[in-house]
């Protein structure tokens, strides 16, 4: 509508009102949708889209909502190393504590490991998560936090002397680590610095390597105040 800005709505033309802001709303994002669908097209035959519902669509693009444990643990594979009574005890606690955690640890967890918040579909996926032992000094495995390599999907990992401790130290990793998401959002290293716990100035904090590949953690130091 022309000058619709200088136009009082009045009790009269109220029919003509909701009809105009009813068209503008549903209209609102059609150049944007109209990009997006160049872009796809790009990429996939915009014929091969009608094959698909949308649901089907963000599944194959961003993976599938919600970590399964099941599907992580069936593209595993330890090292070597865990194939001592020791090690084949570490990884059985792993799956135990991983499966206790709730939705937004298991994605935590997951961009702590591979930077993203998704598996991927069982047909598409293309790389095994890779568990290793961390070389420690003796005795001072259950001071230290699990390191992750991103971009190898990987994990390291102490040998924790008890599944309690392994937890703890697992979860503060994936829960105060700065990510790589704080790359694009020079907020998140201070909102992330916000959640953690009021000790966490005593606590070895998570952090990510200097070469930009990998999520580590210093080590803790209790009881030595």
């Amino acid at each position: 509508m022309n000058d619709g800005e200088n136009k009082p709505v009045t009790f009269a033309a109220r029919g003509l009102f909701v009809d105009l802001a009813l068209r503008a709303r549903l209209n609102e994002n059609c150049e944007a949708v109209e990009c997006l669908k160049q872009g796809l097209a790009s990429i996939i035959p915009a014929e091969a889209m009608s094959l698909f519902d949308w649901r089907e669509v963000e599944d194959m693009i961003n993976g599938v909502e919600g970590v399964d444990i099941e599907l992580l643990r069936q593209h595993t594979k330890p090292s070597a190393s865990f194939q001592t009574p020791e090690g084949a005890q570490l990884i059985e606690w792993f799956w135990k504590v991983l499966e206790s955690f709730d939705a937004s640890q298991r994605e935590a967890f997951l961009r702590f490991v591979w930077g993203r918040s998704r598996l991927p579909r069982q047909q598409e996926f293309g790389e095994d998560f890779k568990i290793h032992l961390m070389d420690v000094q003796e005795g001072s495995a259950d001071r230290k936090l699990p390191k992750a390599d991103t971009c190898f999907f990987a994990l390291h990992l102490p040998l924790y002397t008890n599944e309690e401790v392994l937890r703890t130290r697992l979860l503060f990793a994936v829960l105060h680590c700065a990510d790589m998401d704080a790359d694009f959002d020079p907020g998140a290293h201070a909102r992330g610095r916000d959640q953690q716990e009021p000790r966490r100035d005593r606590e070895g904090e998570g952090r990510r390597g200097g070469d930009g590949s990998d999520n580590s953690s210093e080590e803790e130091e209790e009881g030595d105040e």
